[in-house]
């Protein structure tokens, strides 16, 4: 107003004679609009009726080129493009939850041009859209009709259902590749497609069974059990990624990666591995994950408990050969003694007994303890009172106990070998006594001799019993004449190791039973 326009940022910018007297308006900036009126109608149009003319203000008239000129002496005409998006759909058109899928659109241009392209989707019935910023993306689009796209991911908890799709084209008139919205950018075109793409139910992982891992063993194993196996199910409507994942070097694992589609199932093996042979006694533990790695849903653990046990005491004796002495009636007997070692190979203490039943046998010692590792020696020794058995061979068994637990546990025989004095070559040499000696050799295998006396003829009934009492052969049944060393051969081949025991009976009224071990 009152003789200038403005196309500046301050008054006063340019010289405008047809305002020259009227009223100061606008904003110092840009075509004056009430200059324009007054130049292409040649009057002075007043701001009070801008609708009416006024009196010729005397300097003529301007065409918009003229009027252009005016304002803006420099100024060039630009074609203007038109872009338009006219369909869109996505690919795939059934997403899982937590996947990306790719957004296609069909435009078309007047001209060459870079937009930024843009989209949303909501739930079909709801009016809450959801965009995705990060995958917004600036494309350049050519003259015609053209396929461009970009990629939209959806969050791993969205909810399943049909989807539409809003897709638009922006102006980055601010160029900083962002969809700032108006006033920093302009909207060109949209679309809006109703149900354009389905999403899926989210998948799940299930882990079973639901209890834990627990194993145990002694130190340097085995453990038992040796593994567990655990099975994974998808019971959701998506494929899943899972994972499973441990911490101790003593576990390991089947497999620990995988892609399970909508109700398919797999396997992993937690096992106990040889790196739990070297542990020390005491209880461990780890714990198994398994994690949906596309969205989470049903993680969960498996804890893997281990005990190993200290070592149980073992008793160990040696040496592992028998007892066997020898001499004449009266003695003396030689070897006199045997000694026996008896060691702690085990990782824990025990208690220890030694026991027999002759009289012709002591034990320098009969019980005690050893911690893992100690040892102790036993004598066993052929008594005085061995000096008044009659000839003939004799035996006992010497019991080594490992009274804690039972490890270790063995036996040992004392075999003795009475000889006469004055040795017995005629049969006809006169018997006074019905004696039946100890068979040799014994323990036997398979065979083995019956001898005994008889010091009048009669009849003569040989038999052999199991350690049950059930008879297991009749060696001799009848008449016998008087005589010393009668011999009866037995043959215990097909029968099993143990206590036996032989009868011998004479005229039905005089018995003896002695005992004897088949050792296999």
């Amino acid at each position: 107003g009152d003789g200038y326009s403005g196309t500046g940022t301050t008054w006063p910018c340019i010289y405008d004679p047809v305002c020259l007297g009227q009223a100061k308006f606008g904003h110092g900036r840009g075509l004056c609009q009430w200059g324009s009126i007054r130049w292409a109608t040649g009057t002075k149009v007043l701001s009070s009726a801008p609708c009416q003319l006024g009196v010729s203000h005397g300097y003529g008239k301007k065409n918009w080129q003229q009027i252009l000129s005016h304002y803006y002496p420099n100024y060039q005409l630009t074609q203007a493009i038109k872009t338009t998006v006219i369909n869109s759909f996505t690919s795939p058109s059934n997403v899982n939850p937590g996947s990306t899928f790719t957004i296609y659109y069909s435009v078309t241009s007047t001209g060459n041009t870079s937009l930024m392209l843009g989209a949303s989707i909501k739930l079909s019935g709801s009016s809450n859209w959801i965009s995705d910023s990060p995958n917004d993306k600036k494309v350049n689009i050519p003259y015609g009709t053209n396929n461009v796209s970009r990629f939209f991911r959806v969050s791993s908890n969205i909810m399943a259902g049909v989807y539409d799709l809003w897709v638009t084209l922006w102006y980055d008139k601010n160029n900083n590749n962002i969809i700032d919205g108006y006033p920093y950018d302009y909207l060109v075109s949209s679309l809006i497609v109703n149900q354009a793409f389905t999403v899926s139910s989210a998948g799940v992982l299930s882990v079973s069974p639901s209890d834990d891992f627990n194993s145990s063993g002694n130190q340097g194993g085995p453990f038992s059990p040796s593994s567990k196996t655990y099975t994974l199910s998808n019971t959701g409507g998506s494929s899943i990624n899972w994972s499973v994942t441990k911490s101790q070097s003593w576990i390991s694992l089947s497999s620990t990666s995988g892609t399970l589609s909508p109700g398919s199932t797999t396997t992993v093996v937690v096992s106990i591995n040889s790196s739990a042979n070297n542990l020390s006694p005491g209880f461990y533990s780890d714990n198994v994950s398994f994690t949906n790695t596309t969205n989470g849903n049903g993680n969960t653990i498996r804890a893997v408990n281990l005990t190993v046990n200290a070592l149980p005491g073992v008793l160990s004796v040696s040496p592992s050969d028998d007892f066997n002495s020898s001499g004449n009636q009266g003695g003396p007997f030689s070897p006199s003694s045997k000694t026996y070692i008896l060691s702690n190979t085990g990782g824990s203490s025990i208690n220890w007994s030694v026991t027999k039943s002759q009289s012709w046998i002591s034990l320098s010692s009969t019980s005690g303890t050893l911690s893992p590792g100690q040892q102790i020696n036993v004598v066993v020794f052929i008594t005085s009172k061995a000096d008044s058995l009659l000839a003939g061979e004799y035996i006992d068994t010497l019991n080594f106990e490992n009274t804690v637990n039972g490890h270790g546990n063995t036996i040992r025989l004392v075999n003795l070998k009475v000889s006469p004095i004055t040795k017995i070559v005629d049969e006809s040499y006169v018997i006074k006594k019905f004696v039946v000696y100890q068979n040799y050799p014994n323990p036997f295998n398979p065979e083995t001799e019956i001898r005994f006396d008889l010091p009048e003829d009669g009849n003569i009934k040989v038999e052999v019993f199991n350690f049950l009492g059930e008879k297991v052969a009749i060696l001799y049944d009848g008449y016998m004449s008087a005589g010393s060393n009668k011999t009866m051969r037995w043959d215990a081949r097909g029968l099993p190791s143990g206590f036996y025991s032989y009868r011998v009976t004479l005229n039905n009224k005089q018995v003896c039973i002695k005992k004897m071990i088949l050792r296999k």
